[in-house]
């Protein structure tokens, strides 16, 4: 209880000090801005400034032939030495270099031909599998697999199944020495 009483005081002390802190910084940033005198009939208020239409370095009008422009269009950006059509918003470019790359020159398409390319290709054998030597043996401890499965089902002795499993589990390590089913 007393872990608590001391969490909750110092998180209240704590959140006082942040709000006393932000309402002192708020009052410092006002007491930094000038004073703004009210209008008076000798003094008219100034009226606000239009907010700007266009971004600095951006006109409508005509700019000096010569120099470079970059033409926004419906979407497109182009870039061209005379001034942009009319409806286009137009950038004088004041400096930097515009150069020209051509592409790569694309490699002729050659159509293959019918005609074989190198030597014959022969029948290649099949490799036999792992335990395919082995294939009659196998099937015999498969056989023998069911049938040990099969005495375990019928009611025996906890001894005779005890016997089965270990027999079982010796039959299941003979086939994978002899790589059954691989």
């Amino acid at each position: 209880m007393r872990e608590n009483t001391f969490a909750i005081v110092l998180t209240v002390l704590i959140a006082s000090f942040v709000a006393a802190f932000l309402w002192w910084d708020a009052h410092q940033q006002t007491a930094d801005l000038p004073p703004n005198p009210a209008p008076s009939a000798s003094s008219p208020a100034r009226p606000a400034l239009p907010p700007p239409s266009l971004p600095p370095g951006v006109s409508r009008g005509t700019p000096q032939a010569g120099s470079m422009f970059r033409c926004d269009h419906q979407g497109t950006v182009t870039y061209q030495s005379a001034p942009c059509p009319s409806g286009a918003l137009q950038t004088r470019v004041a400096r930097g270099t515009l150069s020209i790359v051509s592409p790569p020159p694309v490699p002729k398409f050659t159509a293959p031909t019918d005609e074989p390319q190198g030597g014959t290709v022969g029948f290649i054998a099949r490799t036999p599998s792992l335990g395919e030597e082995n294939a009659p043996r196998c099937r015999l401890l498969e056989k023998e697999i069911r049938r040990i499965d099969a005495s375990a089902r019928s009611g025996m002795s906890a001894q005779t199944q005890e016997w089965l499993r270990v027999r079982r589990r010796e039959v299941n390590d003979e086939m994978w020495r002899l790589k059954c089913g691989f």
